[in-house]
C-alpha cells in the first residue's frame, strides 16, 4: 500500500464541525403500537465561501388530536432546514456586498422575520401533504384542524465561523 503524503490528499472546504442524528421509538410508542413521532435533519457546506453546519429536530405532539404529527415532525425539519439554509444565502449575499450584512441585522431579521416564515412555509407543507392524502381542507376550521393533526415542535440551529 503506498503512503499517503499531503500532497495527493482531496481538498474539502474547511468546516465547522459534524452533526450527527438518530431516532428511536420510545417505550410508550412500543407499548401502544404508535410510531415515533421525532425528525431531525442536518446539512453541511458553505453558503458564499463560509462553512456552517445546519441542524433541526421536531417532536410531534403525540396526543390523538394530533394523529399526523410524526408527518408533521417531518415537514417540519425539512421546511427549517430549506429556509433557514435561504435565510442565511440571502444575509451572505447582503454581508458580501455589505448592504445590511451585519450580524446585529442577522440577529434581527432572525427574531422578526424567521419564525413566521417557517411557520408559513411548514403550514403550506402540511396543506400540499394534507391534499394529496385527501384530508378536506374546503373551509377554514377544516384548515385549522389540518394543521392541528400536525402538531409538532421545532428546534433548530445554525453553526458558521
Amino acid at each position: 500500500m503506498d503512503s499517503v503524503t499531503s500532497s495527493n490528499l482531496p481538498i474539502y472546504d474547511s468546516s465547522v464541525g459534524w452533526a450527527l442524528g438518530c431516532s428511536r421509538q420510545g417505550a410508550s410508542h412500543l407499548v401502544k403500537s404508535t410510531p415515533s413521532q421525532d425528525a431531525y435533519a442536518t446539512w453541511a457546506g458553505t453558503v458564499s465561501g463560509v462553512p456552517c453546519l445546519m441542524a433541526a429536530v421536531a417532536d410531534g405532539h403525540g396526543d390523538q388530536k394530533h394523529d399526523l404529527s410524526q408527518e408533521g415532525a417531518a415537514l417540519a425539519v425539512k421546511v427549517a432546514i430549506d429556509t433557514l439554509y435561504a435565510f442565511y444565502l440571502n444575509f451572505a449575499v447582503k454581508r458580501s456586498t455589505n448592504s445590511e450584512g451585519s450580524l446585529t441585522s442577522l440577529k434581527n431579521a432572525f427574531r422578526t422575520d424567521f419564525p413566521r416564515k417557517v411557520v408559513q412555509q411548514w403550514k403550506e407543507a402540511v396543506f400540499k401533504n394534507a391534499e394529496e392524502k385527501g384530508i378536506g381542507l374546503s373551509i377554514e376550521t377544516i384548515r385549522n384542524q389540518t394543521v392541528i393533526r400536525y402538531g409538532t415542535t421545532l428546534l433548530l440551529s445554525l453553526i458558521t465561523d
